[in-house]
């Protein structure tokens, strides 16, 4: 690149900032945050609350750390808050204690300031990312500036190494267990919170911007540039193109399927969440079963690659219509308190308060663990075995996993290959197959700061019969994403939302199968010339 052009790219670059700036500014927009100064009895009455309230509910506090290693988390946050601190500060320090529990509904959510500005103000990313062993590579851009093509490798972001970044931000992202490959994937994309756990942490570890300076390099060139681009609002990145269901997407727009051939069908359900906009799970899935079998369809592949759980009736309306015999699908829940005292005026759950915060003694048998476990019986909904659907599929199923994968869909992967129902294929899951804790999540806010954490209540443990301690589910064949994949895949179909697009993309791999064989195949799926895009997985066909 000659000198008057790269000069020529900067000034655009910098036009393009300049008149970003002046409309919003032009909206009498601040561009920074005016973070909140808390005194240090401020912040420790915050900090004491939240103790209160996690060693006193959370049934999952010390699954699988160690009383004295949280005792020590706590103590360092509360040696933090000494001094005064910012509300900014506190969230971080906050996020990174919960971190410590390995529970991955235990999270950290911005104070309503805080959202209300990152909704409205310029903090966010322009781009969505894919995240290659601590390296980001350009999914989509906003196209109202300097677009950067598919595949971009972004080197260094104001200055800091990616590397460097990343591996900041994820201490502060909360996990199940010790699945910490899940991490990436919520780096990428995080329903939970606002945005990628790389928008949602940035500006708390390394301060509001409205701008980025990136060091890059374009796809099939080698030299790396600098280009400075515009962040935006919260309200702009939701509409950036992905590769699956919208940000914080509901079931009813996330389920599509396809035959295809004669004898295999794809069904492919990107969230499991039912309760922003409740539908008849059964009711939606019914239709599409309905008509496996009046095709005779033998083979269904279920892509549950991009869904990272939601609402309980969705995932078992679908074990209804798979497995073979009557189910039980959990074990009685556990909760580790069922009396909890007066900081829960500070919490927002759903259901009735005298219901969840004081409950019939005699409902409860307490274990030698201490927890409470609810007393059930034959005629109790979820440990009376399940009516299987009459529109039931009886063929042969497999299962398309990735670290996405957690809470009720790991749980579903999980019974449905405990049951041998399925062959898993993919890449292990996040989330626990023995059940997570979570179920009823407590909404704890704290009155200074306004910061609200999520306490989960409830104990699912899971009846199946064999898990990994903190463990998902790990494949029956194991095919991992790679860079190689997603950069042939140009022609992309990251606008897709509420349909699948085919197309042939990279369909050649070597995987082990079950740690004996070694394959290497590329092969039609379902005999047609259409193609599933198991994007950066290669055909599986072979194993089918």
């Amino acid at each position: 690149m000659s000198a008057v052009t790269k000069i020529a790219t900067i000034l655009i670059s910098f036009l393009l900032v300049c008149m970003q700036m002046c409309a919003h500014a032009a909206a009498s927009i601040p561009l920074t945050y005016a973070e909140m100064m808390l005194t240090s009895e401020q912040a420790r009455a915050d900090v004491m609350l939240l103790r209160v309230a996690l060693e006193k509910a959370h049934p999952g506090l010390y699954r699988y750390v160690p009383k004295s290693d949280i005792d020590a988390a706590f103590d360092k946050l509360e040696k933090r808050v000494k001094t005064p601190i910012t509300d900014a500060d506190l969230y971080g320090e906050i996020s990174l204690m919960l971190a410590t529990i390995r529970c991955d509904h235990t999270e950290a959510e911005f104070s309503d300031a805080m959202m209300k500005y990152r909704r409205n103000i310029l903090t966010h990313l322009p781009f969505r990312f894919k995240l290659f062993d601590h390296h980001i590579f350009v999914f989509g851009g906003d196209g109202t500036q300097n677009a950067l093509p598919r595949g971009t490798e972004i080197m260094a972001i104001n200055g800091q190494p990616v590397g460097t970044v990343l591996k900041r931000i994820e201490r502060a992202i909360s996990v199940d267990g010790f699945t910490d490959e899940s991490r990436q994937s919520k780096l990428a994309a995080d329903s939970d919170l606002m945005g990628s756990d790389v928008d949602q942490f940035y500006p708390i570890f390394y301060g509001f911007a409205p701008q980025f300076k990136r060091s890059m390099v374009m796809p099939g060139e080698t030299q790396e540039k600098a280009v400075i681009l515009a962040a935006i609002t919260f309200r702009e990145w939701v509409k950036l193109p992905w590769q699956s269901t919208a940000y914080r997407g509901e079931f009813y727009k996330s389920i599509d399927w396809k035959l295809v051939g004669d004898k295999t069908a794809i069904l492919k359900i990107d969230t499991f969440v039912n309760y922003r906009h409740s539908v008849d799970p059964a009711g939606f899935y019914s239709a599409f079963f309905k008509v496996l079998n009046r095709e005779k369809v033998e083979h269904l592949i279920i892509d549950l690659r991009e869904n990272g759980g939601g609402s309980g009736d969705t995932n078992v309306a679908l074990a209804l219509l798979l497995l073979k015999k009557p189910f039980i699908w959990n074990k009685p829940i556990q909760q580790k308190a069922i009396r909890f005292g007066a900081w829960t005026k500070d919490v927002e759950t759903w259901g009735d308060r005298t219901e969840i915060f004081e409950p019939p003694v005699g409902n409860f048998r307490r274990l030698a663990s201490g927890f409470y476990e609810r007393i059930t019986n034959e005629t109790t909904p979820d440990q009376r075995p399940n009516a299987l659907a009459a529109d039931r599929f009886s063929g042969r199923g497999t299962l398309l996993s990735s670290p996405v994968n957690a809470s009720g869909t790991t749980v579903l992967i999980a019974k449905l290959k405990d049951e041998k129902r399925v062959s898993v294929i993919g890449e292990a899951t996040g989330g626990s197959a023995e059940g997570p804790t979570a179920g009823r999540i407590f909404f704890l806010k704290l009155p200074d700061s306004g910061i609200v954490v999520r306490v989960p209540n409830f104990w699912n443990l899971m009846s199946i019969s064999a898990f990994t301690q903190g463990k998902g589910v790990a494949p029956d064949i194991e095919v991992k994403s790679t860079l190689e994949a997603f950069l042939a895949d140009r022609g992309g179909d990251g606008n897709r939302q509420n349909h699948i697009s085919y197309s042939k993309i990279i369909s050649t791999f070597e995987t082990d199968f079950v740690g004996k064989r070694k394959y290497s195949r590329s092969m039609r799926l379902g005999g047609k010339a259409k193609f599933i895009p198991f994007g950066a997985m290669g055909d599986v066909n072979h194993f089918l």
